[in-house]
């Protein structure tokens, strides 16, 4: 989980610095698809939240270990906060090679 914590960091400073350096570089569709990776990332970081709180408040109030919330926070919500992740890193990193590195044209 610590190491979901530090990638939505990382992903948060480089949209920092994309403001600065790479905005330009990036196409009307790719901004559109790191808008939403970043809110998949989002959505899903406050839906595990809310899926450990409902686990544990159900685990305390009928003494009984139940898996749907669970398996929600713990696997579904984990690999979409990653695709989520991955994704925006992919699309930053394109537009920051697009803008240092040139294209030739042959």
């Amino acid at each position: 989980m610590s190491g979901l914590f530090l990638a939505g960091g990382l992903v948060y400073l480089l949209s920092y610095i994309y403001y600065d350096h790479v905005e330009s570089k990036l196409r009307e569709g790719e901004l559109r698809k790191l808008t939403t990776f970043l809110q998949v990332a989002g959505i899903a970081a406050g839906a595990g939240i809310s899926s450990v709180i409902l686990h544990n408040a159900i685990s305390a109030l009928f003494g009984f270990e139940e898996s749907v919330f669970f398996v929600s926070a713990v696997i579904l919500s984990l690999g979409a906060i990653a695709v989520g992740l991955i994704g925006s890193l992919v699309i930053y990193v394109k537009g920051l090679l697009r803008k240092y590195l040139p294209e030739t044209s042959e």
